[in-house]
């Protein structure tokens, strides 16, 4: 919308910033919907605004419309389960959990509470068996699947009934089946990686990587055998995405790092420019 074009009506500014929000143009949605907000208070408005805050990096902001969306809306069950999902994000761990289990059983919001309970209890209040049970009837729900049996086969990493050769199979075929789509990308890379002259790779590598769990979670204990030995061979940049956890297994990380880029207020587009800063 440029700036010489009235706005007609509300339908018409709510499908101009549905447009630029689906672009994730996020700063043009989020001037239309800031616009809209004023002639119409809706919590849907409200929750538009607060998901173009998160694609900005800008989370505290994000959170006070989540929480004047449920103002508005009490019931407002997509609201409620982002901003559990900030609270995550900011290392709030036992009051996103609250909020999760207060969804667990909705028609329409307990399979994602289900297994944002299950990522929640795995990856930050380190609990496998408790992600376990929040996982399993997922395993068969078309919508989560995926995700659900991904996590679900992390937490086999803790305590199993298989053998480790049964766990590595069972891997295998989940990767077959779920991966291996991306398998074209992977070609296309090293054919790029090919064309490009042998003197750019006589360099010492830079490796980044990024998460927001560079602590005592799956990711240390998948990771940190293979990265002690990649940082013998190349240099590892990190780019730490959480704001306030760090522990023992972060001092590991911190100690294989030829630099670390804590980021956890970055939106993607910033985290893409730093990266491309640190090649």
């Amino acid at each position: 919308m440029s700036a010489a074009t009235p706005v007609t009506d509300t339908k018409t500014l709510a499908q101009e910033a549905h447009k630029h929000f689906v672009a994730r143009n996020w700063a043009q949605a989020l001037s239309l919907y800031q616009l809209l907000g004023r002639v119409h208070s809706h919590a849907l408005v409200d929750h538009a605004q607060a998901l173009c805050l998160i694609g900005l990096g800008k989370m505290d902001e994000a959170l006070g419309h989540l929480d004047e969306a449920l103002k508005k809306d009490p019931a407002h069950w997509s609201s409620s389960l982002m901003k559990a999902r900030l609270l995550t994000h900011q290392g709030n761990s036992q009051e996103a959990r609250n909020l999760f289990l207060a969804h667990i059983d909705h028609q329409q919001a307990g399979l994602e509470a289900r297994l944002d309970l299950g990522l929640l209890e795995l990856s930050d209040l380190g609990n496998p068996l408790a992600a376990r049970d929040y996982l399993e009837p997922l395993l068969q729900e078309p919508a989560v699947a995926e995700k659900a049996q991904a996590a679900w086969w992390v937490t086999n990493l803790y305590d199993r009934d298989c053998t480790a050769l049964q766990l590595t199979q069972h891997l295998h075929r989940f990767a077959t089946e779920h991966l291996m789509p991306f398998e074209k990308d992977l070609q296309a890379f090293m054919a790029l990686k090919s064309r490009l002259s042998a003197r750019t790779f006589n360099k010492r590598r830079r490796i980044g990587l990024v998460s927001p769990l560079f602590t005592a979670s799956p990711v240390y204990f998948l990771t940190i055998s293979t990265l002690r030995v990649l940082a013998q061979q190349a240099e590892l940049v990190f780019y730490d995405r959480n704001e306030k956890k760090s522990d023992w297994a972060t001092e590991q990380f911190k100690g294989l790092a030829t630099a670390w880029r804590p980021c956890h207020q970055h939106s993607p587009v910033q985290l893409a420019m730093l990266m491309a800063q640190d090649q």
